[in-house]
């Protein structure tokens, strides 16, 4: 347990700035298809998108990141 604790988050600009530009792509193509073919482009989907986005985020700053790469293996 002190190794997790000792480990902290590391908030790098190259994981944010990435799924920035995952967001914004989706968001571009998302709107394209909207205009498009509505019953295929749901908000639901659009939400699910985001939250795995979230999701990849946080696994690659958090400390368990870090923890991974150093002591668990």
């Amino acid at each position: 347990m002190t190794m997790l604790t000792s480990v902290g988050w590391s908030v790098t600009p190259l994981p944010i700035a990435l799924a920035v530009l995952g967001l914004a792509l989706f968001v571009r193509g998302f709107s394209r298809l909207r205009a498009r073919a509505p019953r295929h482009a749901r908000w639901w989907r659009a939400c699910l998108f985001c939250g795995a986005v979230l999701l990849a985020l946080l696994a690659a700053i958090s400390p368990l990141h870090e923890a991974g790469e150093h002591g668990l293996l």
